[in-house]
């Protein structure tokens, strides 16, 4: 374990390991959340989606484009049954 002695000297220790990785590890969750959030919904263009989180989703622009691709609900990608029509399904007639 890397610790390092407090500047003030009253001898209390910063563990600056496992703080540094603590980090790390949410930098790199949160960098790749948009891709995450796409596989996990089985986004249509989930392989488009990674692509534009590789290459441009070091810019803020982005990264905030792919999160929104990821979490846009694509109507067509739902059952039938499951999506929401603003009209009614009306009786057929036989005849």
């Amino acid at each position: 374990m890397s610790e390092v002695k407090s500047a003030c000297g009253d001898g209390l220790y910063a563990p600056r390991g496992e703080v540094m990785l603590t980090g790390i590890g949410i930098a790199v969750l949160v960098y790749w959340a948009p891709s995450l959030i796409a596989f996990l919904r089985r986004h249509r263009n989930r392989r488009a989606l990674l692509a534009l989180n590789t290459f441009a989703g070091w810019t803020v622009f982005g990264w905030v484009t792919a999160l929104v691709w990821a979490i846009y609900a694509e109507p067509s990608s739902y059952p039938r049954s499951e999506r929401c029509s603003p009209f009614p399904e009306l009786p057929k007639h036989g005849g």
